[in-house]
């Protein structure tokens, strides 16, 4: 046996052994056994030392961009990139950039607007505008701001005048009246100052204009008639005239109402400034009130109203399909009727109220038109047709348009009760308000309450069998014209009051017959008709009352029979059945009789009531 160490050496975080083991740690015991060249077992000892790799952080704080020891120029903020390099122990260490960019700033400096220079952070005086001029400083961050200048610069202004006036002269809040030179300093819009100048030369040995006016007002409203005429004292010759609608002439003429400004100049430019007002009569004011929509043959109430009337009498021009005239007071009404005039107008039209002229010859145009609608009268018509004595009583509804008001015989109610009426002539009113246009109409209508025919007729013989089945019918109607027998199978003949007709077969046939007047009313009567077959009659021997379906009952069969009566007798003579038109069940009590023979005896009336007696032996199998 022998040992041996086996020194591995240095490494890096861990080492994986001989023995399959990966070692982070530094070891010297580990042993590993194996057999060396001589079948002896050799036990090795692990000798191995564990360095470890690191890790660090850059911390880096720099404006715009910064470029680190990768090479990389970063423009932002960083804190994941890393660089591996070697540490102190022969290891890996692997540094990550925690980087922080700055940026630089920019701004615009918005100093406003100066009068004339300004100085500016970088010590410049500026006589100009300008928006180029840059200025550095440190923003918060520690990084470059460039500040550009935005400057406005404003001059001032000076600026001189002349001016002569007569005794003194008012200027920016001072009057002078003396001749000499001021000097004002003002503000020019841009709110730099303004020096002004001002030469006043003041003109003495004038005297005062004065006037005297005449003035010729219009005559009506609206007109041009009217006058100004200026008689002038003082001031020196020659005197010049100057009005606000152009004129230069000292008189103005053809003038409507309004005011009028004049100036009178001397020749030394002295002046009198006045106004003067024309007048005129304030204006006719007109208009009319009239309902415009009417029915036809209605009229119009046209009431003519008057603004400030001044006169007593007006003249009034009024279209209606031709125009017309009217004199009428200041309240608008006719004279000397006193009343509103009135128009009738026969179709819708459009009136107008044209002009209105007073006292003094002065008219106003007024031209009021207003659109009169004439409405029809609505249309009716009753749908109501004459009707014969014994109709239902009803209520009347056949009008059109509805909606409207029934008068029968003159009494306001839509309900006609016929049926407690007599024949004869009734008078039905119509009476219809338009709901949209308000117009009424009436309308009347007779109606004709018509008699009725009575109807009635006859037939033999009866009864009838099919061996004689030809009836003859008869009429015994009164006051008929068309008559219809409908007879029962089909058949219909008209217009015939007596007639044989034959029937093919045997059966009960109801009979109507329908006649009717010369107004259209009818009446109807009906009857029962019966044509019997020829008299037969069977009666079975035996019976087996035991509910299998086939002969269960003893019962007869009778052709041409009205009704029979049975009667089933025991051997000692005893009732134990008994019944019209029936069978016998075999049953007594209901319990099944005994097997054996029965007497009965059955009584039989045919159609014509004739009877018939039968008597035998029937025999009961269970």
């Amino acid at each position: 046996v022998t040992t041996s160490t086996d020194n591995v050496g240095t490494h890096c975080d861990s080492y994986t052994w001989l023995d399959g083991n990966t070692y982070t740690n530094s070891n010297n015991t580990a042993t590993w056994t194996t057999i060396d060249g001589a079948g002896c077992t050799n036990i090795a000892t692990l000798d191995l030392t564990i360095n470890y790799s690191t890790t660090s952080t850059d911390l880096q704080i720099h404006c715009d961009t910064y470029t680190w020891i990768d090479g990389v120029t970063y423009t932002s903020s960083n804190n994941s990139a890393t660089w591996t390099t070697t540490n102190a122990e022969g290891c890996n260490n692997v540094a990550t950039l925690d980087l922080t960019i700055n940026n630089s700033t920019t701004s615009t400096d918005n100093v406003g607007i100066h009068c004339d220079s300004y100085t500016w952070l970088d010590g410049n005086t500026y006589t100009n505008s300008n928006n180029t001029a840059t200025y550095t400083s440190t923003n918060a961050a520690g990084c470059d701001n460039v500040a550009t200048l935005n400057l406005t610069i404003n001059n001032s202004t000076s600026s001189s005048f002349s001016i002569s006036e007569c005794d003194s002269y008012f200027w920016e809040g001072t009057n002078y009246n003396l001749s000499g030179t001021y000097m004002r300093t003002l503000n020019t819009i841009n709110g730099c100052d303004s020096i002004v100048t001002l030469s006043l030369i003041i003109v003495s040995g004038g005297f005062e204009i004065t006037t005297n006016i005449n003035i010729t007002n219009v005559d009506c409203f609206g007109m041009n008639n009217g006058a100004i005429n200026l008689y002038p004292n003082g001031g020196i010759n020659p005197l010049t005239f100057s009005w606000d609608n152009g004129a230069t002439t000292q008189n103005i003429n053809s003038l409507t109402a309004g005011n009028y400004s004049f100036t009178i100049t001397d020749s030394i430019g002295c002046t009198l400034d006045s106004t003067v007002s024309v007048s005129e009569p304030d204006k006719l004011i007109a208009s009319f009130q009239a309902n415009n929509e009417i029915c036809r043959n209605d009229s119009i109430s046209i009431l003519i109203e008057l603004t400030n009337p001044t006169y007593n009498y007006y003249s009034v021009q009024f279209y209606d399909s031709i125009q017309k005239s009217f004199i009428i007071d200041s309240s608008g009404v006719l004279i000397p009727e006193g009343i509103p005039f009135y128009i009738i107008p026969n179709f819708s039209n459009q009136i107008q109220l044209i002009s209105v002229t007073d006292n003094n010859g002065c008219t106003s145009d007024i031209n009021q038109p207003l659109d009169i609608i004439v409405n029809e009268f609505p249309i009716l018509e009753i749908n109501q047709d004459d009707i014969c004595l014994g109709t239902p009583s009803f209520t009347l509804n056949e009008a059109t348009p509805e909606g409207g008001d029934y008068f029968i015989d003159g009494q306001n109610t839509n309900f006609f009760d016929v049926e407690n009426l007599e024949n004869g002539a009734y008078t039905i009113r119509y009476e219809y308000t338009d709901i949209i246009t308000n117009c009424s109409n009436s309308i009347e209508k007779i109606i004709n309450i018509n008699p009725n025919p009575i109807a009635d007729f006859s037939f033999s013989p009866q009864p009838a069998d099919i061996e004689n089945p030809t009836i003859l019918f008869v009429n015994e109607s009164e006051n008929i014209v068309n008559t219809t027998w409908i007879l029962g199978d089909g058949t219909n003949v008209t217009d015939e009051l007596e007639f044989w007709y034959t029937y093919a077969d045997t059966g009960t046939y109801d009979v109507i017959y329908v006649v009717s007047n010369q107004f259209n009313c009818s009446d109807t009567a009906k009857a029962t008709l019966i044509i019997n077959p020829v008299y037969q009659i069977f009666i079975p021997s035996a019976f087996t009352p035991n509910n299998d379906g086939d002969n269960d009952n003893f019962k007869v069969e009778i052709i041409g029979q009205k009704e029979y009566l049975m009667t089933i007798f025991n051997r000692w003579g005893e009732i134990i059945f008994e019944e019209k038109n029936g069978a016998w069940d075999g049953k007594l009590n209901n319990n099944i009789v005994q097997n054996g023979t029965y007497s009965y005896t059955i009584l039989v009336s045919d159609f014509k009531d004739k009877a018939y007696i039968y008597k035998g032996i029937v025999t009961l199998i269970k």
